[in-house]
């Protein structure tokens, strides 16, 4: 519910997936956009209060994660990471995300006939975004070096014990239970957390900062070896 990454999530399924696509030559643009627009196409089935098309949609949702986690295996297997990789990959997978949770809560807005659903989906999307702007700006912003440019949500290496939380919240193993509801034609109820969870995540990524702040801290310039594998 927080920023998009990656920390072992759906990773054994992208690294093989990477592996049998490695000979294949893509370009940075094309092993991002491609799962997005994977991604991006799974929101608009959350419209629908079908338990088929939701189901359709969560498995997409699934797909994409999947192969969106081949792009980082294959540019470690090709010794291709690069800034723009990076930045293109953490931006949209977190437009995915937003895409989705806007469909949801207009899915579920119809279903109702009331609005009141779309409350949870501005606040989901705030708190959503807002993470995601924040995690940008202070720990990948001004990093240069080699590596993989997200390495988690601490500018100071994740020792806290809220920096290793938030980097676990914010994995995207949330998507088996989007799949699981959507069998029940009830993926909108993940709104629910979403829309609650989302503006608290981004509350705690302040609070990490003015801590690693208060205890000086300096901010990572450089990259330096994820505690688990990212993208």
């Amino acid at each position: 519910m927080g920023p998009c990454v990656r920390r072992g999530d759906i990773a054994d399924g992208s690294y093989c997936a990477a592996c049998l696509i490695a000979q294949v030559t893509l370009t940075e643009t094309d092993s991002v956009s491609s799962p997005c627009a994977i991604g991006v196409a799974a929101a608009p089935f959350f419209l629908s209060a079908s338990p088929l098309w939701q189901t359709i949609g969560a498995l997409l949702f699934l797909a994409h994660s999947i192969i969106d986690g081949c792009d980082g295996e294959l540019a470690r297997l090709k010794f291709q990471e690069s800034r723009w990789g990076g930045v293109l990959d953490f931006w949209a997978d977190n437009i995915v995300h937003l895409a989705v949770f806007s469909c949801m809560a207009v899915g579920w807005a119809l279903a109702e006939g009331s609005p009141w659903p779309l409350v949870l989906g501005v606040t989901a999307i705030v708190g959503a975004g807002g993470s995601a702007g924040f995690v940008y700006w202070r720990t990948m912003h001004g990093k240069s070096g080699e590596g993989p440019l997200f390495t988690g949500v601490s500018a100071a290496g994740g020792r806290e014990a809220l920096a290793r939380f938030l980097d676990g919240a914010g994995r995207r193993d949330f998507i088996y239970l989007v799949l699981v509801l959507a069998l029940f034609g009830k993926s909108s109820w993940f709104m629910v957390l979403a829309g609650v969870g989302s503006p608290i995540y981004l509350l705690l990524l302040l609070v990490l900062a003015l801590r690693e702040g208060a205890s000086g801290a300096p901010a990572k310039a450089t990259v330096s070896p994820p505690a688990a594998l990212e993208t």
